[in-house]
């Protein structure tokens, strides 16, 4: 240490250094325990990283990485450090690119986490390369250490060998640094403006004599570099739209041949002498009775939703006339509490489900859980080995007693001061609500034992009758998607009404008309229009669907036309009454009518699903046949990747040139899918049920769409294949430059112009520490040699440039 200075003068320090090996100094420096154990850590952690939100996780692996590039100070901004490392390469306006010190767009270029994702940090090339940049910038730190000047010195060489121009050295804070204060520029030029700051660099010194000829030679490959980082990112888009398409494409391809392999199966499954045959005859005699019990529960659980809410409101009603501030409501509270007793009587009432009672008609017998009318316990065996699956039924007596008494001491309520008749309501509603409960979780659990007592059969294999179970299975899901559809509708009916109510006679309805007439239009052609091949159940009478051996299913049938279609027919908003003749209508006969419908079909449609997706193994696959057909638009969807998807008619080709190679890389839109593949497999759902010998058509259509997707398939691999070539191409040219890197550079390593420069600047720093105490002589004094110095100074002066020298 030189006294009074508190570190080591940077000059003769520095011209120890250049005597001495600079790669043996980094290797040794590299030894460090201290050094040792953070590389030891960053090779071992950063590959297992899965994410960036991992990476910031881990502020020693991200410590490193900041060393790495000099921009140690980030650490403290992990917002920006974040969106700077999330940055495309390519993308000029992000944040990395945006930001004026080179530092950021380097390290975003190099480690390309944006583009790649934290992958691209399983490199063992850029892992060699980050070590070797946290060496050199830890071995610059501790040169800072002796003598902050040294820290500046041995980066400025090693940056300034790959500058093009003035500008990029303007750009980096420490080369900027080194140069203003070396030709003694003012730190005031900041001030001004970029043209005039690079001309006052420009005309002092000539920035090509700092270039050093390694770099000039490699220019071009640097140059080849870039365009290989800009190529690997825009090829992985194409990759992605590319491989999108494959993965969704292969799953159609693979739920295809899923139905194909199960169809295939069907007949061995079915055969009374085959591996099921001792199951067959007890499935046969178990399907009639697991679908009734089925169809009870739906209906009870129907049930008891719609008196979850009435007992809710009486409650409220009870409470609401506890208080003196609603004694004027009293009479309206007694009516609906009324009016709710009723419902409850109803939803009990009506909770049946209409069980086949062995003849063809479309009458059935209707039995009811819920009443006490059934017994206690409802069994079927559901296999030889003698398993059995039980239901309970239900008396709902108790809570129809406690309702009616509770509606009786409400009725009898005075006032706000009748605590006796309030308390009594209140105690028998508490009653009713506790026999709801019971039976809710009675009927939940015995739904969920029917369920589970179905999977536990290894294979069901009973020969039901598919060409009824099928379509009786569609009719009532075609019809509850039409009711749910008029819902949605006479919503929209609604609010033109309520509109046109608000409106003045006379005002202009001409904007809501229009569309009132488009929808009385579609909700006639929904109610009268069913789907493909689909029996009309919301414009006809009840059907009956043969299960198995004369034991049939029943649907319920209406007709909407009268209650729906025909009142809004003749209706129009021309004015604020007729608005209002509608607004009534649909509270008064629509609502009911389409809320009665959803209940009758969920009602109905549960022993038929039970049926068709369990029970009978053939109309199970029918189902899944028609599932595909209703999900493979999400399907085609989840290939959309920015907004791009091959596998839509309406998709351009994806064009990517390649700035490695020169070539066009073209990724086909496979337009034909649609028309090959989807519509192909709607066909062939149209045309079920399936039967033996595939009479219907509807297996043969699987193996043309089959044909057709693989054809598609072959067609993105191929395209695929393409991209992954030219990607090859440009990793190979990247990986070569990360090799070349892998190697620790020498830092001394620097043009004679710029290591005389990089002296200069040092005896400037110097000569600034020790002026105030000791003078030039002093400083001098403590070189040993002062002809070495003496021969420097006379370097210095002579170095070529525009008028550059020791006294400048």
């Amino acid at each position: 240490m030189v006294d009074g200075l508190g570190s080591l003068p940077a000059f003769p320090t520095f011209q120890r250094l250049l005597r001495s090996d600079g790669e043996q100094l980094l290797a040794k420096f590299k030894q460090r325990p201290i050094v040792d154990k953070e590389i030891a850590y960053f090779r071992d952690k950063a590959p297992k990283l899965k994410s960036l939100d991992d990476l910031f996780k881990d502020q020693r692996l991200l410590r490193f990485i900041t060393s790495a590039y000099s921009l140690d100070e980030e650490i403290q901004y992990p917002a920006r450090l974040r969106k700077v490392l999330e940055s495309k390469v390519a993308d000029q306006t992000s944040l990395a690119n945006r930001m004026r010190d080179p530092r950021y767009a380097e390290m975003n270029r190099e480690l390309m986490l944006g583009d790649l994702g934290i992958i691209s940090l399983s490199s063992t090339s850029l892992i060699d390369k980050i070590v070797n940049r946290y060496v050199t910038s830890e071995y610059e730190k501790d040169l800072g250490n002796q003598n902050p000047a040294l820290r500046e010195a041995s980066y400025f060489l090693r940056k300034i060998g790959n500058v093009k121009n003035s500008l990029d050295i303007l750009g980096d804070s420490v080369l900027r640094s080194v140069v203003t204060t070396t030709l003694g520029l003012p730190p005031q030029i900041a001030f001004q403006s970029i043209d005039k700051q690079r001309s006052l660099i420009d005309q002092r010194i000539d920035v090509s004599k700092f270039i050093t000829s390694g770099s000039l030679s490699a220019l071009g490959g640097a140059r080849a570099v870039e365009q290989a980082n800009q190529d690997i990112p825009a090829i992985d888009r194409g990759l992605q739209i590319a491989s999108a398409a494959s993965t969704q494409v292969q799953t159609v391809i693979a739920r295809l041949q899923a139905l194909k392999d199960d169809y295939a199966r069907v007949a061995n499954i079915q055969n009374p002498t085959g591996p099921f045959a001792n199951e067959i005859p007890t499935q046969e005699a178990a399907a009639p009775e697991l679908t009734r019990m089925s169809g009870l529960l739906a209906a009870a659980q129907n049930a008891l939703g719609s008196i979850a809410p009435a007992m809710q409101r009486m409650a409220e009603l009870i409470t609401l006339a506890r208080d003196g501030a609603n004694s004027a409501n009293l009479a309206d509270y007694k009516t609906e509490f009324a009016d709710l007793k009723a419902q409850v009587d109803a939803a009990v009432a009506g909770a049946t489900y209409s069980h086949d009672d062995t003849d063809p008609d479309s009458t059935g017998t209707a039995q009811n859980l819920l009443d006490g009318s059934l017994p206690a316990t409802i069994s079927v065996q559901i296999n030889s080995a003698g398993d059995m699956v039980s239901i309970r039924g239900q008396d709902l007596g108790g809570l129809l007693a406690a309702v009616a008494d509770a509606n009786t001491a409400f009725q009898a309520v005075t006032g706000a001061g009748d605590t006796a008749n309030l308390n009594a309501a209140q105690a028998t509603t508490t009653t009713a609500g506790d026999a709801f409960n019971a039976a809710s979780i009675s009927i939940t659990s015995d739904r969920a034992n029917l369920q589970q007592g179905v999977t536990t059969v290894t294979q069901w294999a009973a020969t039901l009758n598919t060409a009824d179970v099928y379509p009786g299975y569609q009719a009532l899901r075609d019809a509850g998607s039409r009711v749910t559809e008029l819902k949605q509708l006479v919503e929209e009916v609604r609010s033109l009404a309520q509109d046109s109510a608000t409106r003045a006679n006379g005002a202009d309805r001409s904007d809501i008309t229009g569309r009132f007439a488009e929808l009385v239009t579609q909700i006639n052609d929904l109610v009268n229009t069913p789907g493909i091949g689909s029996t009309n159940l919301l414009a006809g009478g009840s059907q009956s669907y043969e299960l198995v051996n004369g034991a049939y299913l029943q649907a319920r049938g209406r007709d909407l036309n009268p209650a729906v279609a025909t009142p809004l027919s003749g209706a129009n908003i021309d004015t604020a009454a007729d608005a209002q003749a509608v607004l009534d209508v649909i509270e008064a006969s629509i609502d009911p009518a389409l809320t009665q419908a959803g209940q009758e079909i969920s009602v109905d449609v549960a022993p038929f699903g039970l049926a068709a997706s369990s029970l009978d193994p053939r109309a199970a696959i029918d189902s899944r046949y028609r599932a595909l057909t209703e999900e493979i638009g999400g399907l085609v969807d989840g290939a959309t990747v920015d907004k791009q998807n091959l596998l839509l008619e309406t998709q351009d080709a994806v064009t990517i040139k390649s700035l490695t190679s020169g070539h066009i890389i073209t990724i086909n839109a496979q337009t034909g899918f649609d028309a090959g593949v989807i519509r192909v497999i709607e066909a062939g759902a149209d045309l079920l049920p399936t039967s033996l010998g595939d009479v219907s058509g509807a297996l043969a259509k699987i193996d043309e769409a089959l044909f057709n997707a693989n054809r598609t398939l072959m067609f993105i691999n191929a395209d695929m294949r393409d991209l992954n070539v030219e990607r090859g191409l440009a990793q190979a040219v990247v990986s070569a430059a990360n090799q070349i890197d892998a190697t620790a550079p020498n830092p001394f390593k620097a043009t004679d112009f710029a290591i005389q420069f990089v002296k200069k600047f040092l005896i400037m720093k110097d000569m600034e520490a020790t002026s105030q105490n000791f003078g030039m002589a002093s400083l001098i004094s403590n070189i040993n040699g002062n002809s070495g110095l003496a021969g420097t100074l006379s370097s210095i002066s002579s170095l070529g440039g525009r008028g550059f020298s020791f006294l400048a």
